[in-house]
Protein backbone atom coordinates (compact mmCIF):
# COMPACT_ATOMS: atom_id res chain seq x y z
CA UNK A 1 0.00 0.00 0.00
CA UNK A 2 3.17 2.32 0.71
CA UNK A 3 4.31 1.58 -2.77
CA UNK A 4 1.29 2.71 -4.52
CA UNK A 5 0.93 6.03 -2.32
CA UNK A 6 4.80 6.95 -2.83
CA UNK A 7 3.90 6.04 -6.76
CA UNK A 8 1.00 8.44 -6.74
CA UNK A 9 3.00 11.59 -4.85
CA UNK A 10 5.73 10.53 -7.21
CA UNK A 11 3.14 11.12 -10.12
CA UNK A 12 1.59 14.07 -8.72
CA UNK A 13 4.81 15.49 -8.21
CA UNK A 14 5.76 15.56 -11.20
CA UNK A 15 2.87 17.27 -11.97
CA UNK A 16 2.65 19.71 -10.17
CA UNK A 17 6.88 20.49 -10.74
CA UNK A 18 5.90 20.77 -14.55
CA UNK A 19 2.82 22.73 -14.13
CA UNK A 20 5.07 25.17 -12.04
CA UNK A 21 7.63 25.23 -14.74
CA UNK A 22 5.03 26.12 -17.34
CA UNK A 23 3.71 28.90 -14.84
CA UNK A 24 7.37 30.23 -14.82
CA UNK A 25 7.96 30.01 -18.38
CA UNK A 26 5.59 32.26 -19.14
CA UNK A 27 6.02 34.80 -16.41
CA UNK A 28 9.72 34.91 -17.43
CA UNK A 29 9.01 34.94 -21.19
CA UNK A 30 6.39 37.98 -20.75
CA UNK A 31 8.46 39.98 -18.58
CA UNK A 32 11.09 39.43 -21.19
CA UNK A 33 9.02 39.68 -24.39
CA UNK A 34 10.54 42.96 -25.27
CA UNK A 35 14.51 41.77 -24.61
CA UNK A 36 13.29 38.59 -26.28
CA UNK A 37 12.33 40.34 -29.37
CA UNK A 38 15.39 42.39 -29.27
CA UNK A 39 17.48 39.02 -29.14
CA UNK A 40 15.61 37.14 -32.00
CA UNK A 41 16.23 40.16 -34.36
CA UNK A 42 19.39 39.89 -33.88
CA UNK A 43 19.53 36.48 -35.95
CA UNK A 44 22.71 36.39 -37.79
CA UNK A 45 24.73 34.12 -39.73
CA UNK A 46 27.52 34.44 -36.92
CA UNK A 47 27.72 31.17 -35.63
CA UNK A 48 28.15 32.71 -31.93
CA UNK A 49 26.26 34.93 -31.94
CA UNK A 50 23.67 31.97 -32.21
CA UNK A 51 25.10 30.15 -29.40
CA UNK A 52 24.54 33.43 -27.01
CA UNK A 53 20.74 34.15 -28.56
CA UNK A 54 20.24 29.98 -28.19
CA UNK A 55 21.38 30.26 -24.56
CA UNK A 56 19.43 33.49 -23.19
CA UNK A 57 16.09 32.32 -24.87
CA UNK A 58 16.19 28.83 -23.15
CA UNK A 59 17.35 30.90 -20.02
CA UNK A 60 14.13 32.45 -20.31
CA UNK A 61 11.39 30.30 -21.47
CA UNK A 62 13.24 27.36 -19.04
CA UNK A 63 12.97 24.91 -22.19
CA UNK A 64 15.48 23.71 -24.73
CA UNK A 65 12.38 21.64 -26.13
CA UNK A 66 10.42 25.33 -26.55
CA UNK A 67 13.69 26.59 -27.81
CA UNK A 68 13.76 24.17 -30.42
CA UNK A 69 10.09 24.23 -31.39
CA UNK A 70 10.48 28.23 -32.18
CA UNK A 71 13.43 27.54 -33.57
CA UNK A 72 11.80 25.34 -36.13
CA UNK A 73 8.63 27.49 -36.33
CA UNK A 74 10.90 30.53 -37.86
CA UNK A 75 12.16 28.45 -39.97
CA UNK A 76 9.32 26.96 -41.28
CA UNK A 77 7.97 30.69 -41.30
CA UNK A 78 11.16 31.86 -43.51
CA UNK A 79 12.49 34.33 -40.73
CA UNK A 80 15.44 32.37 -40.58
CA UNK A 81 17.27 29.88 -42.15
CA UNK A 82 18.54 26.19 -41.46
CA UNK A 83 22.14 27.25 -40.99
CA UNK A 84 20.94 29.95 -38.38
CA UNK A 85 19.36 28.06 -36.25
CA UNK A 86 21.70 25.60 -36.12
CA UNK A 87 23.82 27.83 -33.47
CA UNK A 88 20.54 28.64 -31.59
CA UNK A 89 19.89 24.84 -30.90
CA UNK A 90 23.68 24.48 -29.87
CA UNK A 91 23.01 27.19 -27.51
CA UNK A 92 19.60 25.68 -26.34
CA UNK A 93 21.90 23.17 -24.76
CA UNK A 94 23.67 25.25 -22.43
CA UNK A 95 20.43 27.25 -21.39
CA UNK A 96 19.10 24.32 -20.33
CA UNK A 97 21.26 23.49 -17.40
CA UNK A 98 19.78 26.54 -15.45
CA UNK A 99 16.73 24.20 -15.10
CA UNK A 100 19.12 21.74 -13.31
CA UNK A 101 20.70 24.12 -11.20
CA UNK A 102 16.97 25.38 -9.85
CA UNK A 103 15.92 22.14 -9.24
CA UNK A 104 19.15 21.41 -7.64
CA UNK A 105 18.59 24.30 -5.05
CA UNK A 106 15.02 22.60 -4.33
CA UNK A 107 17.19 19.54 -3.68
CA UNK A 108 18.59 20.93 -0.36
CA UNK A 109 18.00 19.58 2.80
CA UNK A 110 17.59 22.73 4.94
CA UNK A 111 14.80 24.33 6.70
CA UNK A 112 14.85 27.79 4.68
CA UNK A 113 13.33 25.28 1.72
CA UNK A 114 10.04 25.35 3.51
CA UNK A 115 9.64 29.42 3.02
CA UNK A 116 10.08 28.65 -0.36
CA UNK A 117 6.81 27.09 -1.11
CA UNK A 118 5.67 30.87 0.02
CA UNK A 119 6.14 32.02 -3.24
CA UNK A 120 3.04 30.26 -4.95
CA UNK A 121 0.89 31.54 -2.28
CA UNK A 122 2.10 35.38 -2.94
CA UNK A 123 2.23 34.45 -6.93
CA UNK A 124 -2.13 33.07 -6.22
CA UNK A 125 -2.30 36.69 -4.33
CA UNK A 126 -0.65 38.85 -7.24
CA UNK A 127 -2.66 36.85 -9.92
CA UNK A 128 -5.76 37.02 -8.53
CA UNK A 129 -5.63 41.04 -7.07
CA UNK A 130 -3.40 43.06 -9.84
CA UNK A 131 -4.71 44.29 -13.26
CA UNK A 132 -1.20 45.17 -14.10
CA UNK A 133 0.96 43.03 -16.99
CA UNK A 134 4.29 42.80 -15.26
CA UNK A 135 2.72 42.02 -11.97
CA UNK A 136 0.99 39.13 -12.88
CA UNK A 137 4.30 38.03 -14.88
CA UNK A 138 5.38 38.23 -11.80
CA UNK A 139 2.64 36.25 -9.96
CA UNK A 140 3.06 33.62 -12.83
CA UNK A 141 6.96 33.25 -12.25
CA UNK A 142 6.19 33.12 -8.44
CA UNK A 143 3.67 30.64 -8.68
CA UNK A 144 5.91 29.04 -10.84
CA UNK A 145 8.81 28.50 -8.42
CA UNK A 146 6.59 27.78 -5.42
CA UNK A 147 5.15 24.90 -7.43
CA UNK A 148 8.28 23.46 -8.57
CA UNK A 149 9.71 23.23 -5.29
CA UNK A 150 6.26 21.62 -3.75
CA UNK A 151 6.79 19.00 -7.22
CA UNK A 152 10.49 18.76 -6.03
CA UNK A 153 9.35 18.18 -2.43
CA UNK A 154 6.81 15.60 -3.16
CA UNK A 155 8.91 13.30 -6.08
CA UNK A 156 11.50 13.85 -3.01
CA UNK A 157 9.39 12.64 -0.20
CA UNK A 158 8.21 9.71 -2.12
CA UNK A 159 11.30 8.08 -2.83
CA UNK A 160 12.09 9.13 0.85
CA UNK A 161 9.24 6.06 2.23
CA UNK A 162 11.39 2.77 3.28
CA UNK A 163 10.06 0.46 1.19
CA UNK A 164 10.29 2.65 -2.25
CA UNK A 165 13.57 3.73 -1.48
CA UNK A 166 14.73 0.07 -1.36
CA UNK A 167 12.51 -0.73 -3.89
CA UNK A 168 14.50 1.73 -6.06
CA UNK A 169 17.93 0.68 -4.88
CA UNK A 170 17.30 -2.95 -5.86
CA UNK A 171 15.64 -1.75 -9.46
CA UNK A 172 18.93 0.16 -10.52
CA UNK A 173 21.04 -2.59 -8.55
CA UNK A 174 20.02 -4.88 -11.30
CA UNK A 175 20.14 -2.17 -14.49
CA UNK A 176 23.53 -0.55 -13.31
CA UNK A 177 25.00 -0.99 -16.58
CA UNK A 178 25.74 2.43 -18.23
CA UNK A 179 23.48 1.62 -21.71
CA UNK A 180 20.30 0.44 -19.38
CA UNK A 181 20.61 3.78 -17.63
CA UNK A 182 21.18 5.70 -20.87
CA UNK A 183 18.19 3.81 -22.38
CA UNK A 184 15.81 4.52 -19.48
CA UNK A 185 17.04 8.65 -19.35
CA UNK A 186 16.05 8.51 -23.25
CA UNK A 187 12.12 6.75 -22.73
CA UNK A 188 11.49 8.72 -19.79
CA UNK A 189 12.22 11.55 -21.73
CA UNK A 190 10.68 10.67 -25.02
CA UNK A 191 7.66 9.99 -22.94
CA UNK A 192 6.91 12.81 -20.18
CA UNK A 193 8.47 15.06 -23.35
CA UNK A 194 10.62 17.28 -20.61
CA UNK A 195 14.28 16.35 -20.05
CA UNK A 196 13.83 18.82 -16.97
CA UNK A 197 11.10 17.23 -15.61
CA UNK A 198 13.48 13.88 -15.76
CA UNK A 199 16.52 15.98 -14.06
CA UNK A 200 13.55 16.92 -11.35
CA UNK A 201 13.10 13.47 -10.86
CA UNK A 202 16.80 12.01 -10.69
CA UNK A 203 17.85 14.88 -8.18
CA UNK A 204 14.91 14.20 -6.03
CA UNK A 205 15.91 10.56 -5.98
CA UNK A 206 19.58 10.98 -5.56
CA UNK A 207 18.46 13.62 -2.79
CA UNK A 208 16.48 10.87 -0.94
CA UNK A 209 19.63 8.71 -1.41
CA UNK A 210 17.76 6.19 -4.16
CA UNK A 211 20.58 6.26 -6.60
CA UNK A 212 24.13 6.95 -6.81
CA UNK A 213 25.47 9.64 -8.70
CA UNK A 214 27.09 7.60 -11.14
CA UNK A 215 23.54 6.51 -12.37
CA UNK A 216 22.40 9.86 -12.49
CA UNK A 217 25.35 10.58 -14.63
CA UNK A 218 23.95 8.23 -17.61
CA UNK A 219 20.05 9.27 -17.30
CA UNK A 220 21.18 12.40 -17.73
CA UNK A 221 23.07 11.58 -20.78
CA UNK A 222 19.97 9.56 -21.94
CA UNK A 223 17.69 12.72 -21.31
CA UNK A 224 19.50 14.46 -23.55
CA UNK A 225 18.95 12.55 -26.33
CA UNK A 226 15.16 11.90 -25.46
CA UNK A 227 14.25 15.80 -25.39
CA UNK A 228 14.49 15.47 -29.18
CA UNK A 229 11.52 13.67 -29.88
CA UNK A 230 9.87 16.83 -29.18
CA UNK A 231 11.77 18.58 -32.01
CA UNK A 232 10.64 15.64 -34.00
CA UNK A 233 6.88 15.97 -33.57
CA UNK A 234 7.03 19.41 -34.02
CA UNK A 235 8.79 19.37 -37.37
CA UNK A 236 5.91 16.60 -38.75
CA UNK A 237 4.21 18.74 -41.71
CA UNK A 238 6.70 21.58 -41.74
CA UNK A 239 9.15 22.30 -44.35
CA UNK A 240 12.52 20.90 -44.80
CA UNK A 241 14.12 22.84 -43.26
CA UNK A 242 12.35 22.95 -40.52
CA UNK A 243 12.92 19.04 -40.89
CA UNK A 244 16.53 19.88 -41.08
CA UNK A 245 16.57 21.44 -37.73
CA UNK A 246 15.09 18.61 -35.70
CA UNK A 247 17.43 16.43 -37.39
CA UNK A 248 19.97 18.59 -36.67
CA UNK A 249 19.35 18.36 -32.91
CA UNK A 250 19.01 14.47 -32.67
CA UNK A 251 22.62 14.57 -34.46
CA UNK A 252 24.12 17.48 -32.43
CA UNK A 253 22.79 15.43 -29.23
CA UNK A 254 23.72 11.91 -30.24
CA UNK A 255 27.49 12.92 -30.70
CA UNK A 256 28.02 14.68 -27.41
CA UNK A 257 26.54 11.37 -25.45
CA UNK A 258 28.15 9.22 -27.70
CA UNK A 259 31.34 12.02 -26.71
CA UNK A 260 30.97 11.80 -23.43
CA UNK A 261 29.36 7.98 -22.53
CA UNK A 262 32.53 6.31 -22.56
CA UNK A 263 34.54 9.32 -20.70
CA UNK A 264 31.86 8.92 -18.08
CA UNK A 265 32.17 5.27 -17.75
CA UNK A 266 35.92 4.81 -18.21
CA UNK A 267 36.31 7.73 -15.94
CA UNK A 268 33.18 7.55 -14.03
CA UNK A 269 35.45 7.07 -10.51
CA UNK A 270 37.16 10.28 -11.53
CA UNK A 271 34.18 12.18 -12.18
CA UNK A 272 32.99 11.24 -8.91
CA UNK A 273 36.01 12.02 -7.07
CA UNK A 274 35.99 15.53 -8.79
CA UNK A 275 32.58 16.74 -7.86
CA UNK A 276 33.13 15.21 -4.44
CA UNK A 277 36.18 17.54 -3.79
CA UNK A 278 34.03 20.65 -5.57
CA UNK A 279 30.95 19.79 -3.86
CA UNK A 280 31.36 17.18 -0.86
CA UNK A 281 28.39 15.92 0.27
CA UNK A 282 26.10 18.13 -1.97
CA UNK A 283 24.65 15.38 -4.39
CA UNK A 284 22.21 17.94 -6.36
CA UNK A 285 25.17 20.09 -7.73
CA UNK A 286 27.25 17.29 -8.37
CA UNK A 287 24.22 16.77 -10.34
CA UNK A 288 23.66 19.77 -12.06
CA UNK A 289 27.26 20.70 -12.42
CA UNK A 290 27.52 17.46 -14.52
CA UNK A 291 24.80 18.38 -16.76
CA UNK A 292 26.50 21.72 -16.87
CA UNK A 293 30.04 20.40 -17.97
CA UNK A 294 28.43 17.84 -20.81
CA UNK A 295 26.52 20.33 -22.30
CA UNK A 296 28.84 23.18 -22.51
CA UNK A 297 31.96 21.10 -23.24
CA UNK A 298 29.86 19.27 -26.09
CA UNK A 299 28.79 22.49 -27.45
CA UNK A 300 32.10 24.75 -27.67
CA UNK A 301 33.64 21.53 -28.96
CA UNK A 302 30.89 21.45 -32.00
CA UNK A 303 30.97 25.30 -32.79
CA UNK A 304 34.03 24.98 -34.62
CA UNK A 305 32.65 22.83 -36.98
CA UNK A 306 29.29 23.63 -36.86
CA UNK A 307 29.70 23.85 -41.08
CA UNK A 308 30.08 20.51 -41.38
CA UNK A 309 27.59 19.32 -39.49
CA UNK A 310 24.76 21.42 -41.41
CA UNK A 311 26.49 19.84 -44.92
CA UNK A 312 25.87 16.11 -43.34
CA UNK A 313 22.37 17.14 -42.66
CA UNK A 314 22.19 19.01 -45.80
CA UNK A 315 23.12 15.93 -47.70
CA UNK A 316 20.59 13.42 -45.82
CA UNK A 317 17.45 15.70 -46.49
CA UNK A 318 17.60 17.27 -49.53
CA UNK A 319 15.80 20.72 -50.22
CA UNK A 320 12.48 20.21 -52.11
CA UNK A 321 11.21 22.48 -54.89
CA UNK A 322 9.62 25.62 -53.72
CA UNK A 323 6.05 25.84 -53.63
CA UNK A 324 4.05 28.51 -55.84
CA UNK A 325 1.07 27.66 -53.18
CA UNK A 326 0.03 30.97 -50.88
CA UNK A 327 1.95 30.89 -47.33
CA UNK A 328 2.73 33.01 -44.37
CA UNK A 329 6.28 33.70 -44.11
CA UNK A 330 6.99 35.02 -40.83
CA UNK A 331 4.33 33.17 -39.24
CA UNK A 332 3.75 29.37 -37.64
CA UNK A 333 1.92 27.39 -35.45
CA UNK A 334 4.68 27.02 -33.44
CA UNK A 335 5.55 30.24 -32.95
CA UNK A 336 1.98 30.90 -31.34
CA UNK A 337 2.82 29.09 -28.20
CA UNK A 338 5.15 31.64 -27.50
CA UNK A 339 3.32 34.89 -27.67
CA UNK A 340 6.09 37.64 -27.08
CA UNK A 341 7.87 36.52 -30.09
CA UNK A 342 4.47 35.49 -31.93
CA UNK A 343 2.65 39.11 -31.92
CA UNK A 344 5.85 40.44 -33.30
CA UNK A 345 6.00 37.92 -36.40
CA UNK A 346 2.43 38.48 -36.88
CA UNK A 347 3.33 42.21 -37.07
CA UNK A 348 6.13 41.57 -39.60
CA UNK A 349 3.44 39.07 -41.27
CA UNK A 350 1.10 42.34 -41.20
CA UNK A 351 3.06 45.04 -42.73
CA UNK A 352 4.45 42.44 -46.00
CA UNK A 353 0.56 42.44 -46.61
CA UNK A 354 0.74 45.92 -46.57
CA UNK A 355 3.57 46.21 -49.13
CA UNK A 356 1.63 44.09 -51.28
CA UNK A 357 -1.26 46.08 -51.47
CA UNK A 358 1.20 48.70 -52.12
CA UNK A 359 2.62 46.46 -54.90
CA UNK A 360 -1.02 46.16 -56.60
CA UNK A 361 -1.76 49.81 -56.30
CA UNK A 362 1.17 51.26 -58.00
CA UNK A 363 0.55 48.46 -60.45
CA UNK A 364 -2.79 50.17 -61.69
CA UNK A 365 -2.78 53.33 -60.50
CA UNK A 366 0.58 53.67 -63.29
CA UNK A 367 -1.70 51.49 -66.10
CA UNK A 368 -4.30 54.55 -65.32
CA UNK A 369 -1.74 57.33 -65.66
CA UNK A 370 -0.11 56.63 -68.09
CA UNK A 371 -2.65 54.62 -70.09
CA UNK A 372 -1.39 51.86 -71.07
CA UNK A 373 -1.95 47.64 -70.49
CA UNK A 374 -1.95 46.45 -66.73
CA UNK A 375 -0.56 43.06 -66.13
CA UNK A 376 -3.48 41.29 -65.09
CA UNK A 377 -2.49 37.98 -63.62
CA UNK A 378 -0.03 39.87 -61.59
CA UNK A 379 -2.24 41.80 -60.02
CA UNK A 380 -5.01 39.21 -59.63
CA UNK A 381 -2.68 36.63 -58.41
CA UNK A 382 -1.92 39.20 -55.38
CA UNK A 383 -5.20 39.99 -54.67
CA UNK A 384 -5.91 36.63 -53.91
CA UNK A 385 -3.35 36.36 -51.64
CA UNK A 386 -4.47 39.27 -49.88
CA UNK A 387 -7.65 37.81 -49.09
CA UNK A 388 -5.47 34.81 -47.91
CA UNK A 389 -3.54 36.64 -45.56
CA UNK A 390 -6.33 38.61 -44.45
CA UNK A 391 -8.04 34.98 -43.28
CA UNK A 392 -4.83 32.91 -42.67
CA UNK A 393 -3.56 36.18 -40.14
CA UNK A 394 -6.84 36.48 -38.47
CA UNK A 395 -6.88 32.71 -37.62
CA UNK A 396 -3.94 33.31 -36.50
CA UNK A 397 -4.65 36.07 -34.15
CA UNK A 398 -7.75 34.03 -32.90
CA UNK A 399 -5.79 31.57 -31.48
CA UNK A 400 -3.21 33.99 -30.05
CA UNK A 401 -5.67 35.46 -28.21
CA UNK A 402 -6.82 32.58 -26.95
CA UNK A 403 -3.02 31.83 -25.52
CA UNK A 404 -1.47 35.37 -24.40
CA UNK A 405 -2.06 36.74 -20.78
CA UNK A 406 -0.76 40.39 -21.69
CA UNK A 407 -3.29 43.12 -21.68
CA UNK A 408 -0.79 44.95 -24.21
CA UNK A 409 -0.96 42.23 -26.16
CA UNK A 410 -4.23 41.71 -26.08
CA UNK A 411 -4.97 45.13 -26.89
CA UNK A 412 -2.38 45.13 -29.94
CA UNK A 413 -4.18 41.96 -30.98
CA UNK A 414 -7.21 43.57 -31.31
CA UNK A 415 -5.62 46.26 -33.08
CA UNK A 416 -4.19 43.69 -35.69
CA UNK A 417 -8.15 42.37 -36.69
CA UNK A 418 -8.52 45.96 -37.63
CA UNK A 419 -5.24 46.84 -39.98
CA UNK A 420 -5.61 43.45 -41.82
CA UNK A 421 -9.12 44.53 -42.40
CA UNK A 422 -7.93 47.82 -44.17
CA UNK A 423 -5.24 46.30 -45.65
CA UNK A 424 -7.51 44.09 -47.28
CA UNK A 425 -9.61 46.65 -48.24
CA UNK A 426 -6.79 49.03 -50.08
CA UNK A 427 -6.12 45.82 -51.89
CA UNK A 428 -9.89 45.52 -53.01
CA UNK A 429 -9.82 49.03 -53.93
CA UNK A 430 -6.59 48.10 -56.40
CA UNK A 431 -8.70 45.33 -58.11
CA UNK A 432 -11.69 48.03 -58.58
CA UNK A 433 -9.51 50.52 -59.99
CA UNK A 434 -8.40 47.33 -62.88
CA UNK A 435 -12.10 47.24 -63.56
CA UNK A 436 -12.12 50.56 -64.57
CA UNK A 437 -9.20 50.65 -66.46
CA UNK A 438 -10.67 47.82 -68.24
CA UNK A 439 -13.50 49.07 -68.95
CA UNK A 440 -11.81 52.57 -70.21
CA UNK A 441 -9.77 50.65 -72.80
CA UNK A 442 -12.34 48.41 -74.05
CA UNK A 443 -14.70 51.35 -74.89
CA UNK A 444 -11.68 53.22 -76.36
CA UNK A 445 -12.27 56.33 -73.85
CA UNK A 446 -9.22 58.34 -71.79
CA UNK A 447 -9.17 60.40 -69.41
CA UNK A 448 -7.96 64.14 -70.14
CA UNK A 449 -4.47 65.18 -69.55
CA UNK A 450 -5.89 67.69 -66.80
CA UNK A 451 -7.94 64.40 -65.25
CA UNK A 452 -4.80 62.51 -65.19
CA UNK A 453 -2.63 65.20 -63.42
CA UNK A 454 -4.96 65.89 -60.85
CA UNK A 455 -5.61 62.04 -60.37
CA UNK A 456 -1.79 61.51 -60.28
CA UNK A 457 -1.75 64.82 -57.56
CA UNK A 458 -4.33 62.84 -55.46
CA UNK A 459 -2.25 59.62 -55.80
CA UNK A 460 0.83 61.45 -54.74
CA UNK A 461 -0.61 62.53 -51.65
CA UNK A 462 -2.23 58.69 -51.11
CA UNK A 463 1.19 57.49 -51.47
CA UNK A 464 2.48 59.38 -48.88
CA UNK A 465 0.61 58.52 -46.68
CA UNK A 466 1.20 55.31 -47.31
CA UNK A 467 5.15 55.70 -46.38
CA UNK A 468 3.95 57.62 -43.00
CA UNK A 469 1.55 54.43 -42.18
CA UNK A 470 3.70 51.81 -42.52
CA UNK A 471 6.35 53.59 -40.61
CA UNK A 472 4.25 53.89 -37.93
CA UNK A 473 3.39 50.76 -37.98
CA UNK A 474 6.42 49.51 -37.75
CA UNK A 475 8.34 51.32 -35.35
CA UNK A 476 5.47 52.55 -33.46
CA UNK A 477 6.11 56.38 -34.37
CA UNK A 478 3.06 58.35 -32.61
CA UNK A 479 5.11 61.39 -33.49
CA UNK A 480 4.25 61.10 -37.17
CA UNK A 481 0.42 60.91 -36.50
CA UNK A 482 -0.28 64.41 -36.95
CA UNK A 483 1.32 64.39 -40.02
CA UNK A 484 -0.95 61.98 -41.47
CA UNK A 485 -4.28 63.12 -39.96
CA UNK A 486 -3.28 66.96 -41.68
CA UNK A 487 -2.48 64.25 -45.44
CA UNK A 488 -5.82 63.35 -44.92
CA UNK A 489 -7.74 66.42 -44.24
CA UNK A 490 -5.60 67.69 -47.25
CA UNK A 491 -6.96 64.58 -49.32
CA UNK A 492 -10.38 64.87 -48.07
CA UNK A 493 -10.57 68.96 -49.14
CA UNK A 494 -8.64 68.16 -52.71
CA UNK A 495 -11.08 65.47 -53.99
CA UNK A 496 -14.30 67.72 -53.05
CA UNK A 497 -12.71 70.43 -55.17
CA UNK A 498 -11.17 68.10 -57.46
CA UNK A 499 -15.33 66.60 -58.29
CA UNK A 500 -16.41 70.33 -58.08
CA UNK A 501 -13.88 71.62 -61.12
CA UNK A 502 -14.55 68.54 -62.90
CA UNK A 503 -18.29 69.51 -63.38
CA UNK A 504 -17.56 72.65 -64.13
CA UNK A 505 -15.64 71.42 -66.57
CA UNK A 506 -18.07 69.20 -68.11
CA UNK A 507 -20.47 72.38 -68.84
CA UNK A 508 -17.39 73.75 -71.09
CA UNK A 509 -16.39 69.86 -72.70
CA UNK A 510 -19.37 67.91 -72.94
CA UNK A 511 -16.64 64.98 -74.70
CA UNK A 512 -15.58 64.66 -70.89
CA UNK A 513 -19.14 63.72 -69.52
CA UNK A 514 -18.37 59.93 -70.60
CA UNK A 515 -15.35 59.44 -68.40
CA UNK A 516 -16.81 61.13 -65.66
CA UNK A 517 -18.01 58.10 -63.71
CA UNK A 518 -14.79 56.49 -63.66
CA UNK A 519 -13.31 59.28 -62.70
CA UNK A 520 -15.83 59.96 -59.44
CA UNK A 521 -14.85 56.51 -58.74
CA UNK A 522 -11.35 56.98 -59.05
CA UNK A 523 -10.85 60.05 -56.78
CA UNK A 524 -14.02 58.45 -54.02
CA UNK A 525 -11.86 54.96 -53.80
CA UNK A 526 -8.40 57.03 -53.52
CA UNK A 527 -10.18 59.27 -50.89
CA UNK A 528 -10.81 55.72 -48.89
CA UNK A 529 -7.99 54.58 -49.32
CA UNK A 530 -6.85 57.50 -46.74
CA UNK A 531 -9.32 56.98 -44.67
CA UNK A 532 -8.01 52.68 -44.35
CA UNK A 533 -4.43 54.30 -44.13
CA UNK A 534 -5.51 56.44 -41.29
CA UNK A 535 -6.82 54.03 -39.39
CA UNK A 536 -3.67 51.72 -39.84
CA UNK A 537 -1.58 54.36 -38.10
CA UNK A 538 -4.25 55.40 -35.46
CA UNK A 539 -4.06 51.39 -35.01
CA UNK A 540 -0.62 52.07 -32.57
CA UNK A 541 -3.10 54.07 -29.81
CA UNK A 542 -6.71 52.87 -30.35
CA UNK A 543 -7.65 48.97 -31.25
CA UNK A 544 -10.15 50.68 -34.08
CA UNK A 545 -7.92 52.78 -35.57
CA UNK A 546 -9.98 55.80 -33.79
CA UNK A 547 -7.77 59.14 -34.50
CA UNK A 548 -10.14 60.01 -30.99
Amino acid sequence: MSIAISIAALLGGIGVFMVGMKFMSTGLESIASRGLEKVLSKISNNRFMGLVIGTLVTAIVQSSSATTVMSIGLVNAGVMTFAQSAAIIVGANIGTTVTGFLTAIAGLDIDILAFLYIFAAIGIFLKMFSKKDRTLSLGDILLGLGLIFIGLDLMSGAFKTDVMNQTIKNIFSNISFPLLLLTIGILITALIQSSSAVTGIVIAMASAGAIELEYAFFIILGANIGTCITGIIASIGSTTNAKKVALFQIIFNTFGVLLFLPLTWIFKDQFIDFFERMLPGNITFQIAFYHLLFNLSTSLLVLPFLKFFIGLVNKLIVEKESSTEFRLLNIDDKIINTPAVAVNQIKKEIIRMANMARENLDLIMSSILKNTEVKRDDLIYTENYLNYLNKAIATHLITLSGITKSRNDERIIGSFYHVINDIERIGDHAENFLEIHEVLNKDNLSFSKRALLEIDELYQMIIRMYDIAIIVLKENRESRLPQISSLEETVDMFEINMKNSYVDRIKNEPSIVETSPFFFEIISGLERIGDHLTNIAYSITSPTGDEK
